[in-house]
């Protein structure tokens, strides 16, 4: 079955920290955006973080079928922080 929808929320998220930079996060998302849109997913939506790590993986890509949205909801900065 293929999804129609997919909703990137957190990477490795945890409250211990992570053991991967923000940087190597967005490349993280990249690829798997790219996974996503090679298995036929139509659509990403992306929940706002702090520091914004999915809008700075989509600055890096061009040309794609999958529609990307990013949901427009206020938080504190902190995990589990969202309104």
């Amino acid at each position: 079955m293929l999804l129609r929808k997919w909703l990137v929320r957190r990477i490795f998220g945890n409250k211990k920290g992570s053991v991967f930079d923000n940087l190597e996060k967005v490349n993280i998302v990249r690829r798997v955006v790219l996974g996503l849109e090679t298995v036929g997913v139509n659509e990403v939506v992306f929940m706002p973080d702090y520091f914004g790590i999915g809008r700075r993986a989509m600055d890096g890509l061009q040309r794609l079928s999958i529609r990307t949205s990013f949901l427009e909801m206020s938080f504190k900065g902190q995990c589990g922080g969202f309104h």
